[in-house]
């Protein structure tokens, strides 16, 4: 056994640059000292994991002794990584006497051979050791004439959670994340982090791809539920692209390059897809598709025409929404669904929701000259997306309260569809609200449209402070049905929901005197649809309400 007697040698050992782990410890076992080397194995920063812990938690020994009496054996030291990975690696030890007090010394070996394939953070396998894996799967795929697919897999906007939460809290959601994907991947699975906030799945001796798809499938569902974090309810997302071999890669990078090309160009309501010659086809496709938007707008192709709304006690005109239109000659007429959705997956949104409020004023100029001191409301369907309203906040609400202050004789209304509010994540929360007080602050009133479709939440209606709920089009369809008891039901239970809560209801989609007789049954007062009028061009609407005025 190597005994050693200077405090100075021991200072050198734990000071300098040695290419080995050390940990010191007292007679009774208790660490003591360590190295640098020690904290870069745990992948943390400070010695809090160690100092005053006993050397049992980590090495595979009952009494501090057997170190005494076995000083050239190998003991096996344990390492469980932060993501809850257990490795063991060997240790030698070296006994040391320090004015009269016994230490020893531990030094562990092939630290760089065992741990440089794993992750510290999340003990998943590390990118560099992830391209060799695959690689090698790659490579017995060839020769076994079996399928594989990759899963990557980004957890979207995470810089975010990272900013308002902290680094701490980020780092937690990813080990919480990690622990979820090993859930639904067998044990021989690879999965691996390859990014900040990027991981890999590969699933190797498929029978079919569809295994990949079931796979994708429960981890989207699995980040539909909150991760409880110190006590903090935390919403994300994920998206998901896989590629597959040998149907549509050749080899690793065409596989990991097939993969990031689908996650890049996911819509926002899809969750996962397969990379394929038509989905890149699409891609294509729509890039074609958004180019000439940009030029729509620039070239103002894209008009506003105005669809009534009627009070059911007189079948009065009482308001109009506002609905984007473009005759493109390739797909007719384009719908402001369709409009919206385009503009929404590419960086036009902003553009078209500027658009529609600088053409509703010119329009506006036309229809006052035409119906004079005729009382409207003008709803305006707005995108609420995100990104573009952080973004364009100021200027959007200028543009609105300008045109409020221009037109005293309308009000203005903007409709946000139900999904926009109801599932956000806390920052987009915060921006909608935002935009929302701004809105309410200018007296411009706000209506749920589409409501009952999605996820309604009464706690968020009252939180933004709503006006008008529009009731979705589908439940009015169900009233023209002969069992017709459940619609009935649930358009009576909207209904009185607005009612109680001061808000007003319109129902949407009237197409038929059936469905008029039972909304004023039910006590609702106000409906728009095809029943009442179509969609009308600003000359055909100025006809139609000096008709209403007389």
């Amino acid at each position: 056994m190597n005994e050693f007697v200077t405090v100075d040698f021991l200072d050198l050992i734990l000071n300098s640059e040695a290419i080995s782990p050390i940990i010191v410890v007292d007679e009774n076992g208790i660490i003591i000292y360590f190295n640098k080397k020690i904290l870069d194995i745990y992948g943390v920063a400070s010695d809090e994991n160690f100092i005053g812990k006993h050397l049992n938690n980590y090495i595979n020994i009952t009494k501090i002794n057997e170190i005494q009496l076995n000083a050239s054996k190998k003991f096996k030291f344990y390492i469980d990584v932060q993501g809850g990975k257990e490795i063991s690696l060997d240790s030698i030890a070296s006994k040391v006497i320090i004015k009269d007090k016994v230490y020893f010394i531990l030094t562990i070996e092939n630290v760089d051979k065992e741990i440089e394939q794993y992750d510290p953070l999340t003990g998943l396998y590390n990118r560099a050791y992830f391209k060799m894996k695959l690689k090698r799967i790659i490579k017995n795929s060839r020769n076994n004439r079996s399928k594989l697919a990759i899963l990557i897999i980004k957890v979207k906007e995470f810089r975010k959670i990272n900013e308002r939460l902290g680094f701490q809290i980020g780092d937690k959601i990813l080990q919480l994340i990690a622990d979820s994907l090993k859930l639904h991947v067998k044990s021989k699975n690879i999965i691996a982090r390859i990014g900040g906030s990027e991981f890999c799945i590969v699933l190797d001796n498929l029978e079919d791809y569809s295994e990949a798809t079931v796979c994708a499938s429960k981890i989207i569902n699995a980040s539909k539920k909150a991760l409880l974090v110190d006590k903090l309810e935390v919403k994300y997302c994920i998206k998901i692209g896989i590629s597959s071999f040998p149907d549509t890669s050749n080899d690793y990078h065409e596989l990991i390059k097939h993969a990031y090309f689908v996650l890049q160009n996911l819509s926002n309501k899809e969750g996962y897809k397969f990379y394929s010659d038509e989905f890149k086809q699409n891609y294509h496709g729509k890039i074609d598709f958004e180019n000439k938007l940009q030029n729509a707008i620039k070239n103002k192709e894209l008009y506003l025409v105005y669809h009534p709304q009627v009070n059911l006690l007189n079948n009065k005109i009482i308001g109009l929404e506002a609905l984007l239109r473009w005759d493109y000659a390739e797909l007719k007429n384009i719908n402001t669904e369709k409009l919206i959705s385009i503009a929404e997956e590419s960086e036009l949104i902003g553009k078209i929701n500027k658009y529609i409020i600088r053409k509703l004023e010119e329009d506006l100029n036309i229809i006052k000259k035409g119906v004079k001191d005729k009382k409207l409301t003008i709803a305006i369907n707005f995108s609420p997306h995100l990104t573009e309203l952080k973004r364009n906040l100021k200027e959007v609400s200028n543009l609105l309260t300008s045109i409020n202050k221009k037109h005293e004789n309308f009000n203005f209304q903007i409709e946000l569809t139900e999904s926009s509010f109801m599932e956000q994540e806390i920052t987009a929360h915060e921006i909608l609200k935002q935009f929302i007080t701004e809105m309410k602050s200018n007296n411009i009133k706000l209506c749920v449209d589409d409501f009952g479709m999605e996820y309604s939440s009464i706690k968020r209606l009252l939180e933004q402070n709503f006006d008008v709920i529009k009731i979705h089009k589908s439940f009015i369809e169900m009233l023209q049905q002969k069992d017709n008891v459940t619609a009935i039901a649930i358009v009576r239970s909207i209904i009185s929901l607005g009612n109680d809560l001061s808000f007003k209801v319109v129902a949407e989609g009237v197409e038929h005197l059936a469905q008029v007789n039972i909304l004023k049954a039910l006590g609702c007062h106000y409906a728009q649809g095809f029943y009442f009028y179509r969609p009308l061009s600003i000359d055909n609407l100025i006809k139609i309400l000096q008709r209403d005025l007389t």
